[in-house]
């Protein structure tokens, strides 16, 4: 490896891994450096002007004795490796040199839905729903095609994400929706055994039952995915804490508000998709990725963003950023100014957020919010019994509450009309003793 100068105005100005190689990939750029890994965007040529870019993931020096990493490593590259989905990034290449283990990964010319609410922020602007609707539906079909996984010899081998967030999901520059980072997955046969008491995932949109430790199955990402949907909906975090003890302990004990109370124009219909995602009793969720999928289709009805409406919205969001990324990708054939080359490397460094702010506390009173919960409690009861009942319309519960009016205003017409008959007469009022006080529930 090149050595590398310091000083940050000179790294941003010059890249000391431009034309490294690694494996068969020559390096345009560094991207990131994490704790464990460092990114770098590449390519890789071939006769008749062919190339293909990549996304290259290597182990740094110190983490290559971290036995756990490696095995996860190995994990990430194998699990996705054997995935074909069009909402999946996909793996292509994974090898070995002396400088350690390597991925070459699809490279994907979008921003995280981290970045695209910043940008939302910026233009004073919400996440259109229909946006965010097609965003949750396509990651759920991603999700579904890995819980139901199969492998090309005919074995169920289901994987789980653990990670499913904002900073997961990646809309390109088409409006194509991508599922990344499979690095925690749990997986049939995987190498990494998580140990008992052990929690990985983004603390803010684990499920209740991976705060807690306990196994997971595919319901477990569907959870993440309500977070997702409620916090883009509503344009506030769900369970923000100052710490992640502090959004762990929210995340079992917290009251979640509907959608629609916060936000009326919301329906309720999309609000009771997001509820039942945001169950804490795993057995009144989705019973998979694609009856949730199903369920947002139905309740968003003609709001659906397509791919095309998609794309139209990410080029008046990241216009420039889409310039750099495409002269970032030229300058594999001439010569590009370091000033412009730092730019393009801006451009595809990934900020992960969270750029939502953290929802206020009288946003919605605590017994409003335990009412909403207990309303949500019953509707996904009446649910999940089979569809059979219609639900109760509007017009019929008005009529019971006129009809409950009126009898208490006819009663208390009688008892006035009753208790001025006795005081004008002569007979002697007759003592009331009270009897024990009775709570009567109101519904």
């Amino acid at each position: 490896m090149r050595a590398r100068r310091s000083g940050a105005l000179e790294d941003d100005l010059i890249d000391f891994h431009r034309g490294e190689r690694i494996g068969k990939y020559e390096v345009l750029t560094q991207l990131t450096v994490g704790g464990m890994a460092e990114l770098f965007l590449g390519y890789t040529s071939g006769p008749g002007g062919f190339r293909k870019y990549v996304v290259i993931k290597r182990i740094l020096p110190d983490a290559r004795s971290n036995e756990q990493f490696v095995r996860m490593f190995l994990d990430e590259a194998r699990i996705t490796a054997a995935f074909n989905h069009p909402n999946i990034a996909q793996v292509f290449d994974l090898g070995e040199e002396d400088d350690g283990l390597y991925l070459a990964m699809e490279f994907i010319g979008g921003q995280n839905l981290n970045q695209v609410t910043s940008a939302c922020l910026k233009k004073r602007q919400p996440v259109p729903l229909g946006f965010t609707l097609s965003v949750a539906r396509d990651v759920c079909l991603a999700l579904h095609y890995a819980h139901t996984f199969t492998s090309p010899g005919g074995q169920p081998s289901p994987v789980i994400h653990r990670d499913v967030a904002q900073k997961n999901i990646m809309v390109t520059y088409d409006g194509t929706v991508k599922l990344l980072d499979f690095g925690i997955a749990k997986a049939k046969n995987s190498l990494e055994r998580t140990h008992v008491g052990t929690v990985k995932g983004t603390t803010g949109y684990m499920s209740p039952e991976q705060v807690r430790g306990d196994p997971l199955d595919g319901r477990s990402d569907l959870f993440s995915v309500g977070v997702v949907l409620h916090e883009l909906i509503t344009g506030e975090r769900l369970f923000a804490g100052k710490t992640e003890r502090d959004e762990m302990v929210k995340i079992l004990e917290d009251s979640i508000p509907w959608p629609s109370v916060l936000l009326p124009h919301i329906s309720e219909d999309i609000s009771r998709v997001v509820m039942r995602a945001l169950e804490r009793n795993v057995d009144r969720r989705y019973a998979s990725g694609r009856d949730m999928a199903r369920a947002i289709e139905k309740a968003a009805g003609t709001k659906l963003m397509d791919a095309e409406q998609r794309a139209a919205l990410m080029k008046g969001l990241f216009s420039e950023r889409m310039a750099a990324t495409r002269s970032l990708l030229d300058s594999a054939d001439v010569t590009t100014s370091s000033q412009v080359m730092a730019s393009a490397k801006r451009a595809l460094q990934k900020d992960d957020g969270p750029y939502l702010p953290e929802r206020k506390a009288d946003a919605l009173s605590v017994v409003e919010a335990r009412k909403k919960a207990e309303v949500a409690r019953l509707r996904a009861d009446e649910a999940s019994s089979a569809d059979t009942a219609p639900p109760v319309k509007r017009s019929k519960l008005g009529a019971v509450w006129a009809l409950m009016v009126l009898g208490v205003l006819m009663g208390g017409a009688y008892g006035a009309f009753r208790l001025t008959k006795l005081l004008e007469s002569e007979e002697p009022l007759t003592p009331v003793v009270a009897g024990p006080m009775v709570a009567i529930p109101i519904p």
